[in-house]
């Protein structure tokens, strides 16, 4: 009996054994029924929307052959996350120069194994401000695409991170960012080649906005920015780059040949060879300012790279500003120079011979004669110029004013947008002082300033009107005071007025409120008519003024 028992369930074991391996191999048959690329027959961009609409997120769809761009000028639109990938026999989307290749609306776009070229407006858009719309770019070839503002090929400006891997960008075109215009939290290019690329103004491949930049193991050649330019094959800007294992060749620019950059910038293990600028710095450039605590806001890193023949009409291979620089273990021409304009340098193990660096400023304080009434408002104005026009913001300005035998220090920031510091000095009491203006920022000289300065007595409008009163009753006799120059309201200041009864004088001592006025009461003033005379009991206030008080 238990001999059955056993036999009927071990027959029952195998036969649910069977049923979930069954049920496994359907499952998985399904799983890669589902997960088939969706063909798509035609050669439209018309025939590729067709096939976005009926597909799901994480679809693949798959083109094979050529795709062109249609007279109505309507590109392709990808409003779901899905990969669109070329055949082992290649795909080629080709705009005619009738419209964009693709406008991206959704997250997790993979474009993969295709052939973009003639797009007129960026060959892809993926826009969409606060938005994350993430895109990967994988074996990919951009062609011959042109925009006339941002990113011939590509215009990025999401939340969204940017990957690029193994493409290449080749004779696009657009005023910023010949081949890719980004504005992003992250960017990165691995494996790729960007070659004949050209922008008008900055960025002749790439021009980055983004929060942080990597690109590691790409060719830039031939790249230049053509007009009044920065950056032939990078302009970054408020980037913090990364640069490794990459090659820059032959690319022109007005300034930086190769890159041109703005923030913080680490360069590793790669090459820079006959890049031309018409201005400075035929490899590298980078500009920066003082951040807010007058600190150099930059730093440029170099590690085993090389510079090979670049050229500039000033400063051949790299130029930084108010930047810190470390270069080590890497080569140099003996033609190739550095200059350091505001800055530090770490010079490790290179051979690396014409370095120059200067950290010294014109200080220009104005007015060249400061002569102001009291509490005017009239600032002392300090500007730091570094040369060709250039002006540093951020930086710490000391003022130091001796007082009798003491010293007053005020302290001032140059501005970032009008670049001077304003020093308020005219509420110093009225009289003559020495100063010495001098510069509190590290890393950065200047020769002091000394000056003398005069604060006036600040002349005042009064006004004190004639008033009829009834004897021994109460009533208000006004006095209102503002500065003649700002015409403001001056409160808190002490009034000596004189009431005369003939010769002889009774006087009050009164302060204006905040909004200027002082009274006094006339009920107990004698019958007949009384000459007022106003003067200032603060010696920063020149008040002189006369009125009549009659008591009937």
């Amino acid at each position: 009996m238990n001999k059955k028992i056993i036999g009927i369930l071990s027959l029952l074991l195998i036969f649910l054994t069977m049923s979930v391996v069954c049920a496994e191999e359907n499952q998985t048959s399904a799983n890669l029924t589902s997960s088939s690329p969706i063909a798509v027959t035609g050669d439209s961009f018309d025939d590729v929307n067709e096939a976005i609409k009926s597909a799901q997120s994480d679809d693949v769809i798959e083109l094979e052959g050529n795709y062109n761009g249609n007279k109505n000028g309507n590109p392709i639109s990808i409003d779901k996350g899905v990969t669109i990938q070329g055949s082992s026999n290649g795909a080629v989307l080709d705009a005619k120069m009738l419209s964009k290749v693709f406008v991206i609306k959704a997250n997790n776009v993979i474009l993969k194994d295709l052939t973009i070229q003639n797009s007129y407006g960026s060959a892809i858009l993926n826009e969409y401000g606060d938005k994350k719309f993430d895109l990967t770019i994988i074996n990919c070839s951009f062609i011959n695409n042109y925009e006339s503002i941002d990113g011939g090929a590509i215009l990025h400006t999401n939340m969204g991170t940017l990957t690029v891997i193994n493409s290449t960008f080749e004779s696009n075109n657009a005023d910023f960012g010949g081949a890719i215009y980004i504005s992003s939290e992250n960017f990165k290019v691995i494996n790729s080649n960007f070659t004949d690329n050209v922008a008008t103004y900055l960025g002749g491949a790439i021009h980055c906005l983004s929060d942080s930049m990597s690109i590691s193991g790409c060719q830039f050649n031939g790249n230049r920015a053509s007009k009044d330019s920065s950056g032939g094959a990078i302009f970054s800007f408020y980037a913090n780059g990364i640069i490794e294992d990459s090659k820059f060749n032959n690319n022109r620019a007005d300034s930086g040949g190769a890159i041109y950059a703005k923030d913080n910038l680490t360069v590793k293990n790669s090459s820079f060879t006959s890049n031309v600028v018409n201005k400075q710095a035929g490899a590298i450039s980078v500009f920066s300012q003082l951040d807010e605590k007058g600190n150099f806001d930059s730093k440029l890193s170099i590690f085993d790279s090389n510079f090979t023949s670049n050229t500039a009409t000033d400063v051949s291979c790299i130029y930084v500003e108010l930047c810190d620089v470390d270069i080590s273990n890497s080569k140099f021409d003996d033609n190739q120079e550095v200059y350091i304009r505001l800055g530090s340098f770490k010079n490790t193990n290179n051979t690396l011979k014409n370095v120059k660096v200067d950290n010294t400023v014109q200080m220009i304080v104005s007015p060249e004669k400061y002569s102001v009434s009291y509490d005017s408002g009239k600032s002392l104005k300090v500007r730091l110029h570094a040369g060709e026009g250039r002006y540093i913001e951020n930086a710490r300005i000391k003022v130091v004013v001796t007082v009798g035998k003491k010293t007053k220090t005020f302290y001032g920031y140059t501005d970032p947008d009008y670049y001077d510091a304003c020093i308020e000095l005219s509420k110093l009491p009225a009289g003559k002082y020495s100063i010495k203006v001098s510069l509190d920022s590290k890393g950065i000289k200047s020769d002091p300033v000394k000056k003398t300065i005069t604060i006036k007595k600040a002349e005042t409008i009064v006004k004190a009107p004639k008033v009829t009163a009834k004897y021994k009753k109460s009533k208000k006799f006004t006095i209102k005071v503002k500065h003649k120059s700002t015409h403001y309201k001056v409160k808190s200041l002490k009034l000596k007025v004189k009431v005369y009864t003939g010769k002889k004088f009774k006087k009050y001592i009164v302060k204006t409120n905040k909004k200027g006025i002082a009274t006094i009461n006339t009920k107990n003033l004698k019958r007949g008519s009384h000459k007022v005379a106003i003067t200032s009991k603060n010696n920063n206030y020149i008040v002189n003024k006369k009125s009549t008080i009659i008591i009937k």
